[in-house]
C-alpha cells in the first residue's frame, strides 16, 4: 500500500476511534446524542463516500468488538450498530461540492453541502434504529403506542436533535477553522 493511501486509512481509523471515545460521553435519559457523528462526517466530506462508508463500518463494529453494544440477537446488532453507523460514510455524497465550495472560500455554500451531508447522514442512521425499534424493541413500547409510532418518537426525536447538534458543532468549526475539512 503506498504511502498516502496508509496514511488516509491511518487518518479514518483515529476518526472511528475519536467517534467511539465519544460516544462514551454521558446522555441525559431517553435521549440518544450520538457525538460520534461528528468525526465520521468531518471525515467522510475530506475522503470522499468510499473512505466515509468504510470508516462508518469500523465505526459500527467497534462497540461489538469491545464489548459496549447492546445486543438482543445478531440481526439487530448489525442494523444498529455497523448498518446505522456505516450510512454516516454517505454524507461523503457531499464532499466535491462541499471542498470546491470551501476552497473557493464560499462559505455560505460549504455550510448547506455541510447541512445537507448531516441531514442525509443522520436520517439515514436512524432509520436504521426506527427499523429496530419496529422489529426488535416492540415489546418495550410504552404509553400504549403502536411499535411503529413509539419508535418513530423516541427514534425521530433523537435523529432531530442530533441532525441539530450536529449542524450546529459542524459549522462552528467550519467557521473557526475550515483547514479541519481541507485534506492535505
Amino acid at each position: 500500500m503506498e504511502r498516502k493511501k496508509l496514511l488516509i486509512l491511518l487518518e479514518g481509523v483515529v476518526m472511528a476511534a475519536l467517534a467511539m471515545a465519544l460516544s462514551f460521553v454521558p446522555n441525559p435519559p431517553n435521549v440518544d446524542i450520538a457525538l460520534g457523528i461528528l468525526p465520521i462526517v468531518v471525515y467522510s466530506l475530506r475522503r470522499g463516500l468510499k473512505m466515509g462508508l468504510i470508516i462508518g463500518l469500523l465505526y459500527g463494529i467497534l462497540p461489538i468488538l469491545i464489548g459496549t453494544a447492546y445486543v438482543l440477537t445478531p440481526v439487530q446488532a448489525i442494523l444498529e450498530y455497523p448498518v446505522a453507523n456505516v450510512v454516516l460514510g454517505f454524507s461523503g455524497l457531499f464532499s466535491g461540492h462541499f471542498l470546491n465550495q470551501l476552497r473557493s472560500k464560499n462559505t455560505h455554500g460549504a455550510i448547506q453541502s455541510l447541512t445537507l451531508a448531516i441531514l442525509l447522514a443522520v436520517f439515514l442512521k436512524y432509520l436504521a434504529h426506527f427499523m429496530a425499534g419496529i422489529i426488535f424493541w416492540s415489546k418495550y413500547v410504552q404509553w400504549g403506542l403502536s411499535p411503529v409510532v413509539y419508535s418513530a418518537v423516541i427514534n425521530g426525536g433523537s435523529m432531530l436533535i442530533n441532525m441539530i447538534i450536529a449542524t450546529l458543532i459542524l459549522t462552528i468549526m467550519l467557521k473557526k477553522n475550515s483547514g479541519i475539512f481541507l485534506a492535505e
